[in-house]
């Protein structure tokens, strides 16, 4: 059994309900789970050593203007070097993950390069968003999202594939 941190951003509470999704799935593994937003860690006066009492953190954050979600930058910027010292997964969500112009994909997939390379994590994942209403005219042609394309592009089973190795 594991004391796991699940921490997360979130504009849309996509993120958040696919955190909620790896939680019951670690939970029913046996595993002590807790799921808390990152402003609410950056904001604690525990801060980094709240950190200290889990075995493994999962990092989940938004893909905003094709780069990872600042806080989630901010939040592993701060606390590297306790990250370090523990298991690590890393994930976002983007809709336009696959569903763009080949060239978006390689921005938004290299957001994470930096995270990958410092953290050396056990699982990182890349996940297809969820957006309210379909791409208008301009912002369709200029990210070149494909026609039809539904509005929720989570994979659970992918998502399932991410938590299998945790």
């Amino acid at each position: 059994m594991m004391n796991v941190l699940i921490t997360y951003y979130t504009k849309t509470n996509t993120t958040k309900e696919i955190c909620e999704y790896i939680g019951e799935k670690l939970t029913s593994r046996g595993n002590n789970v807790t799921i808390i937003s990152i402003e609410q860690i950056l904001s604690s006066e525990l801060g980094m050593n709240m950190l200290d009492s889990y075995d493994e953190i999962i990092i989940g954050a938004p893909i905003n203007g094709m780069n990872w979600a600042p806080d989630a930058k901010t939040f592993v910027d701060k606390n590297m070097s306790v990250l370090m010292s523990k298991q690590i997964a890393i994930f976002f969500d983007a809709y336009l993950i696959d569903n763009s112009y080949g060239f978006w994909t390689k921005i938004i997939k290299k957001s994470l390069k930096k995270y990958e390379e410092a953290l050396k994590p056990v699982a990182v994942g890349k996940f297809g968003g969820r957006v309210d209403k379909a791409f208008s005219g301009v912002p369709k042609l200029l990210f070149g999202s494909k026609k039809h394309t539904p509005l929720d592009r989570r994979d659970w089973v992918e998502i399932d594939r991410f938590v299998e190795k945790l």
